[in-house]
């Protein structure tokens, strides 16, 4: 295990001025456009500075983006980076570049340039807009935890070292943590924890390696990898946010260790029973019979009538043919982008996709998880809402949900005592009421302890 202890150059006055670069850039895109020598000019500087920002990603506000794929920023920052983007080997290089710096102690500060902040995430998170009232920050300390079985999952904390605790767990699984997620939360008065699950973003083994064996990824190895870095980093309890598949694993945990969470807000909800997965893979299809039936047929024709989130995890994890393997994971995503595409700035097909060991870590993970139900018991996470119980809880969900209908957060509501159930327009991305609900929620929580 390492650990590692870095403060960020930026002052609140340079804050101030990236507000103000931000604010300038709304008003060029409301009828105030640059020249277009002068945005050459600036497309020419950021390509210069693309090359710093990617080998400082280990402690930069882009240090997950550019590792994975420079232009996936806009998965929650969306810093551009100029027009063209970096072949695979360099983006590959760089992640190398990372992951050498956290062995080694390098802490940096990466140098960005906002172009523009949009709701492009890449489903199952939230993105950050302009209605976001906190500036991006870099985190102070870093490190890699040993959990056993052979994993090491990356970790990393921002915002006040004596602020209240809160741990943000990502979507996917795969979709690993992220640096815009950190603006949700007030950096005065929290004290925010992030992780890469097994298995994806800068934790090992990586699962884009297809020799990478998924045996001792589950839900209750997640569980238990919590547990261990609370108590490394001697926390006693703290608010748990979650995101889509990362509201699944939050409840898992808080109904395994309620004595630990102090308050729960939760997005887009979802809890990976079968029920759901069926949904996600066979009966969304009515809305998009067209995209559905490129999915189905991904898989061998004997098994297309049959169960196809298990006929891909076959193909994905059970297969030994790479080419086969890496046609499946584009299929699965593709499928994923077609539930989202209505979505507002939602791009199709998502850059990730472009980064292939991003693609298929994720695809990997999502159908191991979502065959398995994410080993818990059907309506196991509904049995046991009692137990949360006294632990105050904000649910987030769009009416327009289409990779989880509105009736799952209902149900949950319904069955944990005290819980906030808030519906708005939006689909699985949010949108501007699920972002002003968001941060309303963090503020409102951060004065309790």
């Amino acid at each position: 295990m390492e650990r590692r202890h870095c403060r960020s150059r930026r002052a609140h006055g340079d804050e101030h001025r990236l507000q103000d670069e931000e604010d300038e850039l709304k008003h060029g895109e409301q009828g105030q456009p640059t020249t277009e020598a002068a945005q050459q000019a600036s497309d020419e500087e950021d390509d210069r500075e693309q090359g710093q920002r990617i080998a400082d990603v280990a402690m930069g506000s882009e240090r997950r983006c550019a590792a994975e794929d420079p232009e996936a920023c806009q998965e929650d920052l969306s810093y551009e980076t100029g027009d063209e983007q970096p072949g695979h080997k360099e983006v590959k290089g760089a992640r190398d570049r990372t992951h050498d710096s956290l062995q080694t102690g390098r802490c940096e500060t990466a140098k960005i340039t906002p172009r523009r902040i949009a709701r492009t995430c890449r489903g199952y998170d939230q993105a950050v807009t302009e209605t976001s009232s906190y500036p991006p920050i870099e985190p102070y300390e870093t490190g890699i935890l040993d959990v056993g079985d052979g994993q090491s999952v990356y970790w990393e904390v921002a915002g006040n070292p004596d602020g209240k605790a809160a741990i943000a767990l990502h979507g996917g699984p795969g979709g690993g943590s992220s640096p815009g997620r950190r603006r949700w939360f007030d950096p005065d008065r929290y004290r925010l924890v992030q992780f890469d699950q097994r298995g994806c973003g800068l934790s090992t083994p990586h699962a884009g390696d297809l020799s990478t064996d998924l045996s001792a990824n589950t839900t209750h190895h997640l569980i238990a990898d919590i547990e261990r870095l609370r108590e490394h980093l001697a926390i006693e309890r703290w608010l748990v946010w979650g995101a889509s598949w990362g509201v699944t694993l939050a409840l898992a945990y808080a109904e395994r260790h309620p004595e630990r969470v102090s308050e729960m807000v939760l997005v887009s909800i979802t809890m990976t029973r079968r029920a759901d997965v069926h949904w996600l893979a066979h009966e969304a299809g009515r809305f998009f019979p067209q995209e559905w039936a490129r999915f189905r047929a991904g898989v061998p024709e004997a098994e297309r009538d049959g169960d196809l989130v298990a006929a891909y995890d076959r193909l994905l994890n059970g297969q030994s043919d790479p080419a086969i393997r890496r046609q499946a994971a584009r299929d699965w995503v593709t499928w994923e982008d077609a539930l989202l595409s209505l979505e507002e700035g939602y791009i199709t097909p998502h850059p990730r996709w472009a980064d292939e060991p991003y693609t298929i870590a994720f695809a990997r993970l999502v159908t191991h998880y979502f065959s398995h139900a994410a080993w818990l018991e059907e309506d196991e996470l509904l049995r046991n809402a009692s137990r949360l119980a006294g632990i105050p809880g904000v649910l987030l969900h769009g009416r327009l949900d289409l990779a989880g209908p509105p009736d799952v957060a209902w149900q949950l509501a319904r069955a944990w005592p005290g819980a906030e159930l808030h519906f708005v327009p939006g689909g699985h991305t949010g949108d501007a009421e699920m972002d002003r609900l968001l941060l309303e929620a963090t503020d409102r929580f951060a004065s309790r302890r």
